[in-house]
């Protein structure tokens, strides 16, 4: 729908240059030295590697049992994402097979805890994801998932755009060659990538 895909623009320009999440400079002006980045860079939560996946796309790593949902505010929380989602735009080129305009997104559960689930911030995530990056996600794998995960999972999932859900997929480490080569997948996950994404 043209009018529907012409409203998306309007307010996806408009949140661009609004002055959103706490700052007094544009959204499209957040980078690493916005404030509250570098201390998110520093826990190691949230990364993308270096290489693509099969598909081509680039791959957006989070680690979730790395988050602590009391350690910093929504608005610092945000411009982090949207931080991650400026950095994973620039590997992708205008012109690229549509495939490879998407993202992977690993979601990594292992030894989550209930204390590392944000139900705000994964709202707020969605969100722009759905409105302001929309149809960037290729597909989701949620890595590891554990037990507990069964709780928050159905509060999560309506969350999601019926499309979206589809894209979503449940795997352990020894699926994950499935989707990513061998020299893109990190050492701790089978591959070859020594890289220390941490640091």
């Amino acid at each position: 729908d043209v009018d529907v895909a012409a409203e998306r623009l309007r307010k996806y320009l408009e949140w661009r240059s609004s002055c959103s999440y706490g700052l007094d400079t544009p959204v499209r002006d957040i980078c690493a030295e916005t404030p509250g980045v570098q201390g998110q860079i520093a826990t190691g939560k949230c990364y993308i590697l270096k290489n693509r996946d099969k598909m081509g796309r680039p791959i957006i790593v989070v680690h979730v049992n790395r988050h602590d949902p009391a350690a910093q505010s929504r608005d610092e929380l945000t411009r982090f994402g949207v931080h991650i989602l400026e950095m994973s735009e620039r590997m992708i080129e205008p012109n690229e097979d549509p495939e490879k305009q998407k993202l992977c997104i690993i979601f990594d559960l292992e030894a989550v805890a209930m204390h590392n689930i944000d139900y705000h911030a994964a709202k707020r995530i969605i969100y722009m994801l759905t409105y302001f990056y929309p149809e960037r996600m290729g597909i989701s794998l949620l890595l590891s998932s554990p037990v507990i995960f069964s709780v928050a999972w159905p509060v999560i999932r309506p969350w999601l755009h019926p499309a979206t859900q589809k894209k979503i997929e449940f795997v352990k480490p020894a699926q994950l060659p499935d989707f990513i080569p061998p020299h893109a997948l990190p050492k701790r996950w089978g591959g070859t990538d020594e890289t220390d994404y941490f640091t």
